[in-house]
């Protein structure tokens, strides 16, 4: 057994006073369990002042540490508490974790590395308790984890630097219907997430505010802010947004993204049309008479085309050109063109409308 504890001892890279007292190899449980201790007399440093200082008391303490082979490893330690002279009674800083962390460095390191290739859903306990090994309480590993990336996390922000974000896109999220929203700032030049808050109103504005000078950045000096063009249900939440953004960012001119503008126009002509085909009769009978994207030639017979233009002109023909250009908008806006553009909503408004 001392051969294996030696081999534990530089695998752990353990230094005096650390050494290892005992391994208990869990074959049934899938774990293994290194105890650490330390001779009597031993001193360490304090953690304020630095003096070297003899152990006042211990507590025991686990650590979960990297797996050996495909067993999950912990480190039992009996940690010393010192009575400084200058600091009082204190715990010592251990060489293998952080102060109040579950587990060890290397742990940590290979935890964090998962995290940072896969999407947070998949950061679950399940996939911690398989690529970790971990075999004990969800409940624990789910605390556990969350501390810990919200340590690294921060502190990782805490060193950002946004001195040079001109441009900034908004957007709102939850996880599912129902639940609480989020508010995502990216950086549109540097293609990342720069800041969530919770909520989607005007605050989330003035939040990211804040935050953006802690990271010496400058809201005045925001260009362009990219929001959602939201539909006339969710019209409040839009106006939140932009009041936000008046408040927060003074210089910065309003875009509205792409997508929300197609997903609003296509959802508006959807509508258009189903109201149509319910007052067109001959809409909702045999083969379509409408025009194809790819043909000046109507479908159906004789008969069926001179009924509809007979019918129902001038309403057919004011309809159709008022519903042609959403399939011009795509090209229009890729040219940034913004004189064709509105010169084509307002068109579509104009005739849907008349």
């Amino acid at each position: 057994m001392e051969g294996l504890e030696a081999l534990f001892e530089r695998a752990l890279r353990l230094d005096p006073p650390w050494r290892i007292s005992k391994i208990e190899f869990r074959e049934s449980e899938g774990i293994i369990k290194v105890f650490i201790d330390f001779p009597g007399g031993s001193t360490f440093c304090c953690p304020v002042c630095g003096r070297l200082v003899k152990a006042y008391d211990t507590t025991e303490k686990e650590w979960r540490h990297l797996s050996f082979f495909q067993y999950a490893c912990y480190l039992v330690v009996r940690v010393p508490r010192i009575s400084c002279p200058d600091d009082g009674v204190l715990q010592i800083d251990v060489p293998w974790a952080r102060a109040g962390a579950d587990f060890t460095f290397l742990f940590e390191s290979f935890a964090m590395t998962l995290v940072r290739e896969m999407p947070a859903c998949l950061c679950r306990v399940s996939t911690a308790d398989r690529s970790t090994g971990y075999p004990g309480s969800s409940k624990w590993m789910t605390t556990s984890f969350w501390r810990m990336m919200h340590h690294y996390t921060e502190a990782a922000r805490r060193k950002e630097d946004y001195s040079g974000v001109e441009q900034v896109g908004v957007d709102e999220t939850s996880r599912a219907k129902g639940h609480d929203h989020v508010s995502l700032f990216v950086d549109l030049e540097e293609r990342r997430t720069i800041f969530v808050a919770e909520g989607k109103g005007s605050e989330t504005m003035a939040s990211f505010a804040e935050d953006l000078k802690e990271h010496n950045g400058h809201p005045h000096e925001i260009a362009d802010v990219s929001i959602d063009m939201s539909p006339l249900s969710a019209r409040a939440q839009a106006g939140a947004f932009i009041k936000g953004v008046e408040e927060n960012m003074p210089n910065a001119a309003i875009t509205f993204d792409k997508y929300h503008i197609m997903k609003i126009i296509n959802t508006a002509v959807d509508d258009v049309r189903k109201a149509e085909v319910k007052e067109q009769d001959i809409l909702s009978k045999g083969p379509e008479v409408h025009l194809s994207e790819k043909s000046t030639e109507p479908h159906g017979g004789p008969e069926q085309i001179f009924e509809c233009h007979r019918v129902h002109a001038p309403t057919q023909l004011e309809n159709r050109e008022s519903l042609s250009y959403p399939g011009e908008l795509p090209g229009d806006l890729q040219r940034r063109d913004p004189g064709r553009l509105r010169e084509g909503l307002e068109e579509m408004v104009f005739l849907g409308n008349s």
